[in-house]
This record gives C-alpha cells, sequence and structure tokens, in this order.
C-alpha cells in the first residue's frame, strides 16, 4: 500500500471491526460508560486496515457532539431493550414447548 505510515493516525493497536454496525455499538457502548467526552466516540473507516475502527472525532462543533452524544446513549439502550425482549421471547417460547 502506498500510505505513508507517518502522515496518517497509528492505529495499529486499535479494535479492528468488520461491520460498521459492529463498530457503532462499541461506539456507543463507550458513549454510555463514559459520559463526559471533549469529542464523541465514533467509527470511521480504515483504508490502512482495511477495517473500521472507533475514535474521538475533535472536528465537530458542540451542538452536534451534544446531540450525536445522546443519540449515542439512546442506541445503546435501546439495544439493550431490545436484548431484553429477544430473552422474554425466548423463554416464552420454550414454555411454550414445555407445555405442548
Amino acid at each position: 500500500m502506498s500510505t505513508n505510515r507517518k502522515s496518517r493516525i497509528n492505529c495499529d493497536y486499535k479494535v479492528r471491526f468488520s461491520e460498521v454496525h459492529e463498530a457503532m455499538a462499541a461506539a456507543d457502548r463507550y458513549m454510555e460508560r463514559i459520559t463526559l467526552t471533549a469529542a464523541p466516540m465514533q467509527p470511521y473507516y480504515c483504508k490502512y486496515h482495511a477495517c473500521w475502527h472507533i475514535g474521538h472525532d475533535r472536528t465537530k462543533n458542540a451542538h452536534y457532539i451534544h446531540q450525536y452524544q445522546t443519540d449515542a446513549v439512546g442506541r445503546h439502550r435501546l439495544r439493550g431493550m431490545i436484548q431484553g425482549l429477544n430473552q422474554a421471547l425466548v423463554a416464552i417460547e420454550d414454555g411454550l414447548d414445555v407445555a405442548a
């Protein structure tokens, strides 16, 4: 690859996600755990590693940062509720199988 390693941010140590939704979920988990950040944790595509990483985006304005943080926490909580509902449905289905 012709990329000059000195001209890019060193991301060799970062987690590599093959799918954007995996990186988005990881960034949202981070935003839920670390509520006060100077810049939001967001996924970005890395051409060097041909994968997705997460990192702080320091290029956005304060309004964008606040909105993104709010949305990230909301997405993370929604994923948790969906997981809980899926577990409840499995338990109901298992109960129906036993009754039948």
